[in-house]
């Protein structure tokens, strides 16, 4: 049906040919397997420009969803991860309704949210409806160590409260976060190991309590989510950074993988390449040398190496899709070059200021630091007496005279 035609009020919603579809015990898992059963009834392809897991990780996947499991994708870098887990948004419906304005896109039979039941309460069958794109419904986060739980859950917002003249407590005052917004969405979060515990904490609340707990107010939260979360495999066994009941709701762990043959990379490799563009020159690239950089791939991960830290092997492999075009010199020549950034700039800037024992982490105070840095770091670079970097940053404390001609240089 098109967009300009949709139910726009809740009353027509129930009087239209979505309601018996929109049942309110219909969940987003549901949603997702009814649509998955479809798709394999008519032999559709699940997951187009993903190759070479046919017969290993999209069954997983599938039994996954059927089994209406939150999920963990466990793989290397490069291994189509999340490329899985955004093409999840072709098993949802087209279009959902919810209700306008609400923040959480509450479902219009079933409301969780308080301000979304008063609305309904006082306005009936006249309360507005807006819709839903299947792709605006993915929500992904890196997660990373500074994530709080008011950037994942939620906080309490006084401005709101002080406007509404709504006690502190109140639900009404809630600030949602990431989680709570993408109802009935598809939650991605990648690399989960590296989430503070107690924010995986609040996850396991909502996956398994349906509440939260924000400033120590509980709140009834039963959401309608489905959580799918990428790892390395190392990260999530060895440095064991996932809380064991998080671990234990996590339905389905799925392994992904290189490359099982030559054939399934040289066709990777085809794709993701970016050969085939308008150009006055047309370029041919012989068969045997997509063979060629597949071996020394294939060659390459086979080669492991012990990892000092953990006593474990571990297999770190770098392959420039871009070993196609130009010739060997160009990457060599680039890949110093960033080394020489690495080494003349980063490098120095941790030597002499310490730079990675920095704890700053609030606000804009990192970037100004940073900035406050490089400009230090040229000013003492420019100056042409003799000695070290750090002894003329030390030098430039304590002698005002010095100083001084730094900055008048």
């Amino acid at each position: 049906m098109p967009y300009t035609e949709l139910p726009r009020t809740l009353g027509a919603l129930k009087n239209s040919d979505f309601a018996a579809k929109l049942s309110p015990d219909r969940t987003l898992k549901e949603e997702l397997r009814s649509n998955l059963i479809c798709k394999l009834e008519r032999g559709d392809t699940l997951f187009p420009g993903v190759m070479g897991y046919e017969d290993t990780v999209v069954p997983q996947v599938v039994n996954a969803v059927l089994s209406r499991h939150n999920f963990i994708l466990l793989g290397l870098r490069g291994q189509a991860k999340t490329r899985l887990a955004r093409m999840l948004t072709r098993l949802l419906d087209d279009q959902i309704p919810y209700v306008a304005g609400c923040e959480i896109r509450d479902h219009p039979l079933r409301p969780i949210c308080r301000q979304c039941r008063d609305k309904i309460a006082a306005m009936g069958d006249e309360t507005p409806i807006n819709w839903l794109k299947a792709d605006d419904r993915y929500v992904e986060k890196l997660a990373t160590p500074d994530v709080t739980i008011a950037d994942m859950i939620g906080d309490i917002d006084p401005i709101k409260a002080a406007r509404a003249g709504q006690d502190i407590s109140n639900e009404l005052t809630i600030h949602y976060g990431l989680v709570p917004r993408a109802n009935r969405c598809l939650f991605v979060l990648n690399e989960l190991p590296d989430l503070a515990g107690k924010v995986q904490v609040g996850l396991f609340n909502i996956m398994q309590e349906g509440d939260v707990q924000i400033k120590g107010y509980p709140v009834r939260l039963p959401l309608d989510v489905m959580l799918v979360f990428t790892a390395n495999p190392e990260d999530y066994t060895a440095r064991g950074k996932i809380i064991t009941p998080l671990k234990d709701r996590i339905g389905s762990e799925i392994r992904t993988h290189y490359p099982l043959t030559v054939d399934h990379g040289i066709a990777i490799t085809r794709q993701e390449a970016w050969t085939r563009r308008q150009s006055p020159v047309a370029m041919e690239i012989p068969p045997y040398i997509h063979e060629v950089v597949e071996h020394i791939a294939f060659l390459a991960r086979d080669d492991k190496r012990i990892d000092k830290k953990s006593g474990k092997e571990s297999c770190e492999t770098r392959l420039f899709i871009t070993s196609l075009e130009p010739a060997p010199k160009t990457i060599l020549d680039a890949v110093r070059s960033h080394w020489g950034i690495e080494n003349s700039l980063h490098w120095t800037l941790d030597v002499i200021f310490d730079e990675d024992r920095c704890k700053t982490r609030k606000d804009n105070s990192p970037l100004g630091l940073a900035i406050i840095r490089h400009a230090a770091f040229n000013i003492l670079k420019a100056d042409k007496t003799k000695g070290s970097l750090r002894r003329k940053r030390i030098r430039a404390c304590i002698d005002t005279a010095f100083r001084s001609n730094l900055f008048a240089a």
